[in-house]
């Protein structure tokens, strides 16, 4: 079941910036992995300058999905995988 919060993050995304990868880890977190995954690969695709920190505790529910594995990868992250 979504949370109110992903529904206010998209609400606010209509008239702001709303970081991609912060639906993915709220996203996440709420056990919703698989529209996690799309929106931290638009993150990707994007380039966000928060993906950076690849460490975050809200990406741990993704970690060990290979898509996530391929985000970081195709980032030059690949440090960052398997921590």
């Amino acid at each position: 079941m979504r949370s109110r919060a992903v529904d206010v993050l998209r609400d606010r995304a209509k008239y702001r910036h709303v970081p991609r990868y912060t639906l993915a880890w709220t996203l996440g977190a709420l056990g919703e992995i698989g529209p996690a995954l799309d929106e931290y690969e638009r993150s990707v695709e994007e380039r966000d300058t928060y993906l950076v920190y690849p460490l975050f505790p809200g990406f741990d529910p993704l970690r060990s999905e290979p898509r996530f594995r391929q985000g970081l990868a195709s980032l030059g992250l690949q440090w960052a995988i398997g921590r």
